[in-house]
């Protein structure tokens, strides 16, 4: 009976912890949008999420750490387990892996909306922001090189197109910059967005049908 009791309260302890990580989380993010990355500090985000500042310490030890958990979080929520199986997916259904990847975009801009103005706001000269700006550059196109590895081989490429070559023109097309530039800066609809950018991904990668 102890040892069920060691381990119910090991359960339980770890739920705590983890919905204490979410709230810090989830102040941050509100505390961010509100009043700028740089502005924020640590103890302000402890008072918001209703925690201690040693707590927030404890749990992600920075600012930095706690948007690059932001960026994790975001595509946990864009439902990062269907880019998986996409990646898994070797069917020969190039197009519907295409257009299945371009949704899963669309869903990571649109639900890290607010991040993106935080990084906009922000701007490339604070520290923090630069690296996640780079870390979710360096993971977007690290996605598009694993979605189009051995097309070339498949012969779905465009004629004269390399591996490496699709996956920075897809890379390019499929940023977030190239969405608020259209979602927010001209109003496009989202699905108009998303219908626009596959066919414009389709035109630009894949090989003409026979």
């Amino acid at each position: 009976m102890s040892e069920v009791k060691r381990k119910y309260s090991l359960v339980h302890r770890e739920a705590l912890a983890e919905k204490t990580r979410d709230q810090i989380l989830d102040g941050a993010r509100r505390l961010f949008c509100e009043q700028g990355f740089g502005p924020t500090t640590i103890a302000q985000i402890a008072r918001e999420a209703g925690v201690a500042g040693p707590t927030v310490y404890g749990a992600y030890g920075s600012k930095r750490a706690i948007l690059l958990r932001l960026l994790d979080r975001l595509e946990q929520s864009a439902d990062a387990s269907s880019l998986a199986q996409i990646f898994a997916d070797r069917t020969g259904d190039e197009r519907r892996q295409l257009e299945a990847f371009i949704s899963f975009c669309v869903r990571f801009f649109t639900e890290g909306a607010d991040l993106m103005q935080i990084v906009e706001r922000s701007g490339m000269g604070e520290p923090d922001i630069a690296e996640f700006t780079r870390e979710g550059k360096k993971r977007a196109l690290d996605a598009c090189r694993q979605l189009l590895a051995g097309w070339k081989r498949r012969g779905v490429l465009r004629k004269g197109l390399t591996e490496e070559k699709a996956a920075d023109i897809l890379w390019a097309i499929s940023n977030t910059e190239m969405y608020a530039l259209l979602v927010r800066g001209r109003n496009w609809r989202v699905d108009e967005y998303r219908s626009w950018l596959s066919r414009c991904a389709a035109r630009e990668l894949l090989a003409e049908p026979d």
